[in-house]
């Protein structure tokens, strides 16, 4: 993937411009962003079992998470991951994925999510990473793939700043992915505070 910050969000250029004068001060309400309350940190997620993959063949994921978590420190300074200084609000978020046959550390995009409903968030990811959205539905929330998601593995950046970035896509069985509000897991993963793409 070029270069790229989230959803650090690590910023995506829609959201790059989220910035603490563009949000409330901390402690005060701030309107939801659908089913996400933009100060509270959330993440949905889903690891996948060895029978359910087997039943899948053309699956490549086996475990995905969409994180939010509502400041970060960049460049040492505390920094909302939210900004409803417009008609809605927009949170900054990362997703973490792993694959068959892929590293155990969790590869990740980073984009951003603004609501078209009280019950959908649609997402984009940095560098033209993709799209997907995440709906409340019976069971869980559906992510739902429309076509392929760009992530990176840590490790990625070349010594000439460039990275290479892994494609999920819908064609390989990658298309819905039921997940659940959770916790650990990939929901703990740890990313960089502000553009460096190498993590552990």
């Amino acid at each position: 993937m070029r270069q790229m910050l989230a959803f650090a969000i690590v910023l995506s250029a829609a959201a790059a411009n989220l910035s603490p004068a563009g949000a409330q001060p901390a402690g005060k309400s701030v309107p939801p962003s659908a089913f996400v309350d933009p100060l509270v940190e959330t993440c949905f997620a889903r690891s996948y079992s060895p029978e359910h993959m087997r039943s899948h063949p053309r699956q490549t994921v086996t475990d995905i998470a969409v994180i939010y978590r509502p400041v970060l420190v960049l460049d040492g300074v505390e920094t909302p991951q939210w900004d409803a200084s417009g008609p809605t609000t927009l949170i900054n978020v990362a997703i973490a994925v792993r694959v068959r046959g892929g590293p155990p550390a969790p590869m990740l995009g980073f984009g951003y999510c603004q609501p078209t409903s009280r019950d959908k968030l649609d997402c984009g990811i940095d560098e033209d990473g993709g799209q997907f959205s995440l709906r409340r539905t019976k069971g869980g929330y559906m992510l739902e793939n429309p076509d392929r998601l760009l992530v990176m593995p840590a490790g990625s950046r070349n010594d000439d700043g460039t990275s290479h970035s892994v494609t999920i896509a819908r064609a390989d069985d990658n298309g819905e992915f039921l997940v659940k509000p959770g916790k650990g897991g990939l929901c703990d993963a740890k990313y960089p505070a502000v553009n460096q793409g190498d993590w552990n």
